[in-house]
């Protein structure tokens, strides 16, 4: 209750005439046009309540070395410090990764770069907290990860369970979802870019494209047991000739029994329905399906790996199929 009220207050304060009274000054100089959302919006956070955060090197940082934050009192404070606010966009790529996680193992991430990072609410609170803790990862990391792979028809939270006992902690940062066969489905509209009073034309074209892909997807539904993995998303190419390809992707899982042949009883609906290979571009990808052999679970242990531990391990589930040391993470991979 006290952490919802806490997440109102942040709402009114940063939509109300004296924000800027309630919050420190945003940083001098950035205009207006190049702040950005963080990957944490107020209205998620409404509705996650962390219970845990787990600090870790991502992208440009390697080492296994981390930090487990298990207070939800603070790992609920930094997230209030993060939802709503906003950024400075930058191509600078990041150093590392906040990964909350509340009790139902969902987890939402946000990525720092130390470097060209910039918040416009809380700037010195947040820099000092997460600089506090990334001194902690380098100095005194309370955690190390590593990498469990695990059948992929075995249930994640039964092995999670078994995992997680002498301090050891599991993170679900692949989604459990991943374990399914899944299916990638573009779809496509040819048209012409004329100028910028064809609005109405784009929306048309937009509502048209994604009632095609919504077609499929309620279709493999109700005969396969899909369901939505990724949510469609948009896509414009443009040719260089005036024309230009509308597009709009969604990838989708099935059950693990799901027979891949049965996709020919659809070839027709999957098709992309592009022209752009006959305009000298690289042509839109085809369905695409994926039958995963593993399905990975991060484990934190709070002793580095060693042969004994990684036994360990191994003995805790016959699921457990590979255990390597977590070097360095990209959590969009």
């Amino acid at each position: 209750m006290l952490h919802a009220l806490r997440i109102a207050v942040l709402i009114l304060v940063t939509h109300s005439s004296f924000a800027s009274d309630a919050v420190q000054c945003e940083p001098r100089g950035i205009p207006d046009d190049a702040w950005v959302p963080t990957s944490i919006s107020a209205e998620e956070a409404m509705e996650f309540v962390p219970r845990r955060l787990l600090v870790m090197r991502s992208f440009w940082h390697s080492g296994s070395e981390a930090l487990v934050i298990a207070d939800p009192r603070e790992a609920g404070d930094l997230f209030f410090l993060l939802a709503g606010n906003s950024t400075v966009g930058h191509a600078c790529g990041f150093h590392w990764a906040l990964v909350f996680e509340d009790a139902s193992r969902k987890i939402v991430q946000h990525l720092h770069n130390k470097d060209c990072e910039a918040y416009r609410d809380f700037p010195d609170e947040i820099q000092e907290r997460l600089h506090r803790y990334f001194r902690s990862v380098d100095d005194a990391p309370t955690h190390h990860l590593l990498d469990v792979e695990i059948d992929p028809a075995a249930d994640p939270n039964a092995v999670a369970k078994l995992l997680e006992r002498d301090g050891r902690l599991v993170f679900f940062l692949a989604p459990p979802d991943a374990r399914f066969p899944r299916l990638s489905i573009t779809q496509y509209e040819h048209g012409a870019i004329s100028s910028s009073d064809d609005e109405e034309k784009e929306i048309e074209i937009q509502a048209r494209t994604r009632a095609k892909i919504d077609s499929i997807l309620a279709l493999l539904a109700s005969r396969e047991r899909a369901r939505v993995f990724e949510e469609p998303m948009q896509c414009l190419i443009g040719t260089g000739d005036g024309m230009y390809e509308y597009g709009m992707r969604a990838t989708v899982v099935f059950p693990l029994s799901f027979d891949e042949t049965r996709l020919k009883l659809y070839e027709q609906q999957l098709r992309p329905g592009s022209t752009i290979d006959f305009l000298n571009v690289e042509a839109p990808e085809e369905p695409w399906f994926e039958r995963p052999v593993s399905y990975t679970l991060t484990l934190a242990s709070p002793e580095p790996w060693s042969k004994e531990l990684e036994r360990s391990i191994r003995k805790a589930s016959p699921a457990i199929r590979k255990v390597t040391v977590v070097e360095s993470r990209r959590l969009d991979e």
